[in-house]
């Protein structure tokens, strides 16, 4: 029979312990309650419900989703994607959008569309050196890569004012790893998700960065046989151009015609180092801005121009460089001397 893990970490470090005697499928429904929202919706395009499954060796096999999201090493370390746990199994997370979920698609909005893409090529000929004749060896190689973002709002800030007399925080620096902090005075307050008001959110309607890369590399080397050893003469060149770009459209939204405070979004934290609530509910906030819209919300347009043309660049980095050296071989001793130049 083979072994159950005996507990999960998520990636904040929050951990999920196995309850004695508890199933997978148990086991797998708690998880799915104690993660948070992710932005794919449970489409296995992000990544950001990975969980480790500890021992490392109880984890299931890993699926070609969890190899081309999470690598090789983490998966060595157990890491899964949650996503794939539960819907191979039937378990539905409050987080999975509704088509995921098997219900009808129709009256779904999708709120966020995450790609990523990566393609790599090489080619290359490599023979060794032989006494008295020149070896000729080249790469080539080109890589691209790809990622691309839109509709995501990150953040959403709300905010509110505290006379002189009306909050005091303490703050607990023992331990300079986890310091922590306490609310002496005005915690009624402080914790009253009504009286924060919206202040800020940021809308990502386009983030598109691109990446190429073409590089050719040559070498050519002979060995000379000596009386007392081997001389060998070896040069090359390698060029490689690469051009990167990024272009973002962020909109900044500081305004609500209308109410709208904190009380009307807030959920549970998901942050395990401290308490930190009231705080946005992931899974609240998509629901409310799902049914509402940015209709209400007035934009920006200085805050925005500034922020989209902040993120914007194109850059080119071209490398030539070349080399030459000569190695010496005999049974005592190597002598080796060369000069490399780049641009």
């Amino acid at each position: 029979m083979k072994q159950l893990p005996q507990k999960a970490r998520f990636g904040d470090a929050r951990e999920t312990l196995r309850r004695p005697g508890e199933g997978w499928r148990g086991f797998l429904r708690r998880l799915a309650e104690d993660s948070g929202a992710m932005p794919c919706g449970g489409a296995r395009a992000c990544g950001k419900c990975a969980v480790q499954l500890l021992p490392p060796e109880a984890a299931p096999s890993p699926s070609p989703d969890d190899m081309r999201l999470l690598g090789t090493e983490r998966v060595r370390q157990g890491w899964r994607l949650l996503c794939g746990l539960l819907a191979s199994h039937g378990i539905e997370a409050p987080w999975m959008t509704a088509s995921l979920r098997g219900a009808d698609p129709s009256g779904t909005q999708i709120v966020t569309d995450f790609r990523m893409d990566a393609v790599s090529r090489r080619v290359s000929g490599q023979p060794g050196t032989r006494p008295g004749r020149w070896a000729l060896g080249v790469v080539a190689s080109y890589a691209e890569a790809s990622e691309q973002e839109r509709g995501s709002v990150d953040p959403v800030v709300f905010a509110r004012g505290f006379e002189d007399d009306e909050l005091d925080v303490t703050f607990d620096y023992s331990s300079m790893k986890r310091p922590a902090f306490n609310i002496t005075n005005g915690a009624a307050l402080f914790t009253d998700a009504g009286e924060y008001e919206f202040d800020e959110l940021e809308r990502t309607t386009v983030s598109d960065a691109r990446d190429k890369e073409w590089s050719l590399k040559g070498d050519v080397a002979k060995e000379i046989p000596l009386a007392d050893g081997a001389f060998t003469v070896q040069g090359g060149v390698k060029a490689r151009w690469r051009e990167k770009r990024y272009n973002a459209d962020i909109d900044v939204f500081d305004g609500f015609d209308g109410d709208l405070t904190l009380a009307d979004v807030s959920g549970s934290q998901t942050y395990g180092l401290a308490n930190i609530e009231p705080v946005v509910g992931k899974s609240e906030w998509r629901d409310w801005l799902g049914a509402n819209g940015y209709g209400s919300f007035e934009l920006n347009d200085i805050d925005t121009f500034i922020a989209s043309n902040a993120e914007d660049y194109r850059a080119k980095e071209d490398i030539l460089a070349g080399y030459v050296l000569g190695r010496f071989d005999n049974e005592w001793a190597r002598v080796i001397a060369g000069v490399r130049v780049e641009r």
